[in-house]
């Protein structure tokens, strides 16, 4: 039996029932500490310790993956990042679009001469698809582009909204324009 408490050397009173003695200063006791840790399971063996092994490698795959993609879009990121137009570029590059436009604006007041295809595709055919078709202005004809590359008659045109000029057909220039 101990006559001081070994924490704090104050004077330790009479035991316990249970034997122990307890410091009414510091609080030490005399019963030794219990383990908080649990003991390891027993290790496994056979099937479950394979499919154990097997679950970890899919985990740590699954993990992997992950780190892989994530690192892979941050550099997608960097990459847009160092791409984009400089603050210096962008009056430059916005004058040249305006610029672009301007001269693209028709100076005359009626439209400019374009080639059926164009025609085609401004009312919204696909020269390219065969199943594409395109409306009469007043929306009854509905006709593709092989029939409507060979339209003959003025009345025709003027059902889809355009003119011609027979003279500027014969002479392999441009022929058609939208009504205006």
């Amino acid at each position: 039996m101990l006559e001081s408490c070994p924490r704090c050397s104050s004077r330790l009173g009479p035991p316990l029932k249970t034997g122990r003695q307890v410091c009414a200063e510091c609080g030490w006791s005399s019963a030794p500490m219990r383990s908080r840790t649990t003991p390891p399971p027993p290790p496994k063996t056979g099937v479950a310790h394979i499919v154990q092994l097997c679950w970890r490698i899919v985990q740590r795959v699954v993990r992997l993956s992950i780190a892989w993609l994530k690192e892979k879009f941050q550099g997608y990121q960097e990459t847009r990042a160092n791409n984009s137009v400089k603050p210096g570029q962008v009056m430059a590059g916005l004058s040249d679009r305006l610029s672009a436009l301007e001269q693209s604006i028709p100076t005359s007041p009626k439209a400019p001469w374009i080639t059926p295809e164009e025609a085609f595709e401004a009312l919204g055919g696909q020269i390219d698809n065969p199943n594409s078709v395109v409306r009469t202005v007043n929306g009854q004809a509905a006709v593709s582009f092989a029939r409507f590359r060979v339209l003959k008659s003025e009345a025709e045109w003027r059902a889809f909204g355009f003119e011609i000029d027979s003279i500027r057909r014969d002479a392999g220039k441009s022929w058609i324009r939208q009504l205006g």
